[in-house]
């Protein structure tokens, strides 16, 4: 937890105290493959609700999908505060409510954000055109690794985007020399290679599976994408029919 605490404090820019780590009330994944590496839901002290996830491979429809994992926290936040209210014999009231965070780290950017290859961070929070400010809770922060390690060739606060996205040795040295803490982590890095056993028991059964809707989404927009290029081929050699029949 305190090595999570430190990753979370320097990607949010503030410092946070893990609470809680929590199990998820409703199962994300089906059976499957997955493309999710880690994905993890903490308590913070502030009562803030953090999702960190990092994805080995990019999900299509990563706002949408974000955006369903921040309105199940906010209803698991809404739940368990309405109980406890309960329980206590108070009245519940909204401002009882916390900050849900989505950060999703990815190791490989999909189109949306290779597009935008100067950025290896893109933070959002829900804001109005009149600047009225209302805490409307719902977070993102997405991060590319491979954009970050293309852009950033410093160790400074980002210590851990470059721990997370190189296994290049000179790199490691340069984060050790840096950050002296990360040596342990390391060790153990080499550790799990030595005894892999304790570190598949790290896993969740969850993470094993997939999210079958998003895999048959995919599938269906790829087959989509097929058929429009196969009538698109068609369309093409009726066009190279009719200029032979004119050469003709």
């Amino acid at each position: 937890p305190e090595r999570l605490e430190r990753m979370i404090s320097g990607i949010l820019k503030e410092k946070v105290k893990i609470r809680q780590v929590l199990s998820p009330e409703a199962p994300r994944f089906h059976e499957g493959m997955s493309l999710v590496v880690m994905d993890i839901l903490v308590e913070l002290s502030s009562g803030a609700l953090c999702d960190v996830e990092i994805q080995k491979a990019p999900y299509g429809f990563p706002g949408q999908r974000a955006a369903c994992y921040s309105s199940e926290m906010v209803v698991r936040q809404y739940s368990r505060a309405r109980r406890r209210a309960a329980e206590e014999n108070m009245i519940f009231s909204y401002r009882q409510l916390s900050k849900v965070y989505t950060i999703v780290i990815m190791e490989k950017s999909s189109g949306e954000f290779s597009r935008y290859s100067d950025y290896y961070i893109h933070r959002a929070s829900q804001v109005f055109d009149t600047g009225i400010s209302l805490n409307l809770l719902q977070e993102y922060i997405f991060i590319s690794l491979d954009i970050f390690h293309n852009i950033v060739h410093e160790i400074k606060e980002e210590a851990w985007l470059m721990f997370l996205s190189s296994d290049d040795p000179v790199d490691i040295a340069r984060i050790i020399t840096a950050f002296p803490e990360f040596s342990e982590y390391y060790r153990d890095l080499a550790g799990f290679q030595e005894k892999p056993e304790e570190l598949i028991s790290m896993f969740s059964r969850v993470l094993a599976e997939m999210d079958r809707d998003e895999y048959f989404c995919m599938m269906e927009e790829l087959k989509e994408n097929v058929r429009s290029l196969s009538e698109q081929a068609q369309s093409l050699r009726e066009q190279t029919r009719g200029l032979e029949d004119e050469n003709r």
